[in-house]
């Protein structure tokens, strides 16, 4: 009796789980939010890598993700076009490492700050100029060593990095558990007790990050990170460009001193490497309208447009554009 009572709950949880599953996906287009889309990134446009980097983009791929149309190149790249090797002539590359901030998770492609630096780059010089977007969700700086060493191959003429605020800590790979990857429900489920846990007060973004700069392993990790790349680009003759790209959330009182300071010991450190703050063109802002959306503050359009200016300005000032 004890066993079938026991066999019919296991029943009534499976039709339970199943409705569910299957309700949710009906009617994601209406409940997906921030953290159910990238779940979605994750599962369906990023797989396990044996090339050096923890996980990479599904090459060849074309979806929708957070209502913005995502395409990657034969290398994985967000990009309209695949990039020849060997470079074609008179031709100058800058290769642009980061992660979903350089990506430009929430916008458009032609909207991201690689494109537009290259659309300014091209307006007034001779030279043929290729923006090279290898940015990726969730990367961090070991992973963005790594996919330099990957894409050196390229032959950048110069190498910029843009560093977001997370960039030192660990790297969490995506799960090979079936219902963690393949559930919707899961998925929405997890992003409800998400929410729950921030509106309570037990995850806060201003202690976690405070937390990550106070872990001298992490901070060493990323320093080490940081400076095997400005030593790759020296070896090779090819500026390397730092930017901070600042975290999203108050640029009125901003509240991550520690971080910048951090990056800006590092490039005081390294000779030759070029450091950007593009929280110097945003300071004093309303934070908010550069969001992508309200639930969610990675960088937007317009916030793009000010970094790629910045970047471009940057760039020729410190003489490494040809005309």
């Amino acid at each position: 009796m004890a066993r079938n009572k026991a066999v019919f709950l296991v029943f009534l949880l499976l039709v339970f789980l199943l409705t569910g599953e299957a309700c949710i996906r009906l009617l994601y287009p209406w409940v997906k939010n921030y953290d159910t889309e990238m779940w979605r990134y994750c599962r369906e446009l990023k797989r396990n890598s044996s090339s050096g980097v923890p996980f990479e983009h599904i090459p060849g791929r074309r979806i929708e993700l957070y209502n913005t149309e995502i395409k990657t190149n034969s290398l994985g790249m967000r990009a309209e076009r695949d990039y020849s090797i060997p470079k074609p002539e008179h031709t100058k590359r800058i290769l642009v490492l980061g992660d979903s901030t350089t990506f430009g998770w929430g916008v458009d492609f032609r909207d991201t700050y690689p494109y537009l630096l290259e659309k300014l780059l091209n307006e007034d010089s001779s030279v043929r100029y290729e923006v090279i977007n290898a940015g990726v969700g969730n990367y961090n700086s070991s992973a963005e060593l790594e996919a330099l060493k990957k894409m050196i191959s390229l032959d950048p003429d110069i190498i910029i990095l843009g560093y977001y605020i997370n960039d030192p800590e660990e790297i969490s790979f995506p799960s090979l558990l079936f219902l963690k990857k393949h559930s919707y429900l899961y998925a929405f489920l997890w992003s409800k007790l998400i929410n729950m846990r921030c509106s309570s007060g037990q995850v806060s973004y201003k202690i976690y990050y405070s937390n990550l700069y106070k872990n001298k392993s992490c901070l060493l990790r990323a320093k080490s990170d940081i400076i095997q790349m400005s030593d790759i680009a020296r070896q090779r003759s090819i500026p390397f460009v730092l930017v901070n790209i600042p975290e999203m959330h108050d640029f009125k009182e901003y509240y991550f001193q520690p971080a910048q300071q951090f990056v800006r010991r590092i490039v005081s450190q390294q000779p030759g490497v070029i450091f950007l703050d593009l929280l110097d063109f945003v300071k004093g802002e309303d934070a908010e309208k550069f969001w992508v959306s309200e639930d969610d503050p990675h960088p937007n359009a317009l916030f793009y447009r000010i970094a790629a200016e910045a970047i471009y300005s940057k760039l020729k000032t410190s003489g490494m554009l040809l005309n």
